[in-house]
């Protein structure tokens, strides 16, 4: 009997991450890149030019190419007369980017920073393999310039309205340590997120319940820049036995702690955070934000309200006294809470990190 004994194929590979705009988008590339590089591939990062992102992509052993794009508008301003050449120059900059790093394949997040790479990378030959992944349940604009150009399209969620093309449910990837296992606090903890930049709406809401949500439970609310110096100012108002308990943060790199120690969330419906959210059975309280693109998070709700996995509140109809009762109960109500995480349960990718690098090594 013989044996053939195949030649080891060396499957290290150059692939190309882009995406950006906000957190949501930045985080999966970050937690994929890791993972790739970890397995042996080398690794680039196209985004927008930031200090912050520059810093990350050092940290993780990506290299990074920032690229200065227009923003793909869906209204007219003043602005537009500009956009032609801004997305000139992020074509030149992604030409270079793709000449100086010769990627195998690209994988796309999406954000208006993906558009010039994935045009410019039409010129190169052979032409380079493109996976795309949409993280909301509609397709953002940039995703939906790109997607006839995609060797295979991720979806985080099922899509609100059916695609033309042949798309694949896999989640989104998120830090592992969001799946690890949840622990709640002794006595409650609501966490109130505004999204990466915060929301002044969403703020001056919870300022105006802060006593009363202080006097019930431990409160981290993270304001964002604009209105971190006002959150301080509502805390030294508070009375003085439970200033202690309303914690503001401009930003918090804890979050996956905070989460799984939380009693109930409070904030918009971003798709990365939705999966957080879903990682950890976080009961959620969902405020979307009524200006996101495409109404891209009203959308997002509604996949949980018909599962029953969160409670919705239009941010044009909410009251402090309804967002204040909301939390109370769910607070009050453990049965509540444990249904709301066995719903979200049912929402849930586990291996959603796995699945996109298995795509990525296959499709490159």
């Amino acid at each position: 009997i013989f044996r053939v004994i195949l030649p080891r194929i060396n499957m290290h590979r150059r692939i190309l991450l882009v995406g950006g705009g906000t957190a949501g988008h930045s985080e999966p590339l970050f937690v994929v890149g890791r993972a790739l590089v970890k397995r042996g591939h080398t690794v680039a990062l196209v985004s927008n030019p930031s200090e912050e992102t520059r810093s990350r992509a050092q940290t993780e052993k990506i290299e990074f190419f920032p690229i200065n794009a227009g923003k793909l508008r869906r209204y007219l301003t003043s602005h537009m007369v500009l956009e032609p050449l801004k997305f000139a120059h992020g074509y030149l900059q992604a030409r270079r980017a793709l000449a100086a790093f010769k990627p195998d394949c690209i994988f796309s997040k999406g954000g208006y920073v993906s558009v010039p790479l994935i045009v410019a990378s039409a010129s190169r030959r052979p032409r380079i393999p493109i996976i795309v992944h949409e993280s909301d349940t509609v397709f953002g604009l940039a995703n939906r310039l790109v997607a006839k150009r995609a060797a295979k399209i991720l979806l985080g969620f099922p899509l609100a309205r059916p695609a033309q093309l042949a798309t694949q449910i896999v989640g989104i990837p998120i830090n592992p340590s969001y799946r690890l296992k949840a622990v709640r606090s002794k006595r409650p903890l609501i966490l109130i997120l505004g999204g990466s930049q915060g929301s002044r709406a969403l703020n001056a809401l919870v300022f105006s319940i802060a006593a009363d949500l202080a006097g019930r439970a431990e409160v981290i609310h993270q304001t964002g820049t604009h209105d971190f110096k006002q959150a301080h100012m509502v805390r030294s108002r508070l009375p003085h036995g439970i200033q202690h308990q309303y914690k503001p943060v401009i930003f918090s790199d804890e979050l996956s702690i905070i989460m799984r120690r939380a009693w109930v969330y409070v904030g918009r419906a971003g798709a990365t955070t939705l999966t957080e959210i879903i990682a950890t059975r976080l009961p959620p309280i969902l405020i979307p934000l009524p200006s996101a693109a495409g109404n891209h998070q009203v959308e997002n709700t509604l996949l949980f309200e018909r599962s029953q996995a969160a409670y919705v509140l239009s941010q044009q109809k909410l009251t402090a006294a309804q967002l204040a009762a909301t939390i109370r109960y769910l607070i009050e109500n453990k049965a509540a809470r444990s249904a709301l995480g066995r719903r979200l349960k049912s929402l849930d990718h586990p291996h959603a990190l796995e699945d996109t690098v298995r795509i990525i090594e296959e499709v490159c």
